[in-house]
C-alpha cells in the first residue's frame, strides 16, 4: 500500500490523472488563487474601499513613523480631541469634519493623496496604504468589527497625523504633530 499525499491506494495513477486535468492540484479547490484565505492586507483594503476612498499602494511600515507609533500617539495620556461627536447617533457629519481637521492639520495633499490605517486584525503589520479622496469617500464607513469608526490618517511626510477613536461616549477627531 502506497500513501502519497493524495493519500490513496494507488497513488501513482492518481497523480496520472490530475496529470491529465492539467491543474496542479487535481480537483482540488484550495489550490487555486480564488479559494485562498483572505489576508489582513485583503481585508483592510476592502474596508478602505468600502469607504469610497482609492487605493494607489501599500507601503507598509518603512519610512516611519510606523503604524503602531501613531496609534500610541492616538491613545496618549492627555490627549485631547480636536472635535468630537456623540458615539450614538447621527454620523453623518464625521466624514467632513475630519476632512476639514485633516486638512487644517496638513495631512491631506493637494492632490487628495494621504496615507491611512483602520482597525483590522493585523493592520498594524500591515502597515499605512497611500489613498486618494474620492467624491464617494466617506471616513464614517471604516468601521471595525465593533461597530465602531476608527482609524488614522498620515501625511506622506510623516509629520502629521489626524484620525478618528471611539471614545467612552464620543468620537474624537485627534490631530497631532509626530
Amino acid at each position: 500500500m502506497r500513501f502519497g499525499w493524495d493519500n490513496t491506494v494507488d497513488g501513482h495513477r492518481t497523480m496520472e490523472l490530475y496529470r491529465a486535468i492539467g491543474k496542479p492540484g487535481g480537483g482540488y479547490p484550495f489550490f487555486y488563487e480564488e479559494n485562498r484565505v483572505p489576508t489582513s492586507e485583503d481585508h483592510l483594503i476592502e474596508l478602505i474601499r468600502g469607504s469610497g476612498l482609492e487605493v494607489d499602494a501599500v507601503l507598509g511600515n518603512e519610512p516611519g513613523p510606523s503604524v503602531d507609533t501613531a496609534w500610541r500617539a492616538m491613545a496618549g495620556f492627555g490627549v485631547e480631541p480636536s472635535a468630537s461627536l456623540p458615539l450614538k447617533g447621527e454620523l453623518g457629519g464625521i466624514h467632513q469634519l475630519w476632512l476639514d481637521h485633516a486638512r487644517h492639520a496638513g495631512v491631506v495633499g493637494e492632490d487628495g493623496t494621504f496615507l491611512l490605517t483602520a482597525v483590522v486584525t493585523g493592520s498594524s503589520a500591515v502597515g499605512w496604504v497611500r489613498v486618494r479622496l474620492t467624491d464617494t469617500a466617506d471616513v464614517s464607513r471604516l468601521v471595525d468589527d465593533q461597530g465602531r469608526i476608527e482609524f488614522i490618517a498620515r501625511s506622506s511626510s510623516g509629520d502629521h497625523i489626524c484620525g478618528v477613536t471611539a471614545e467612552e461616549y464620543d468620537y474624537w477627531v485627534v490631530g497631532l504633530d509626530l
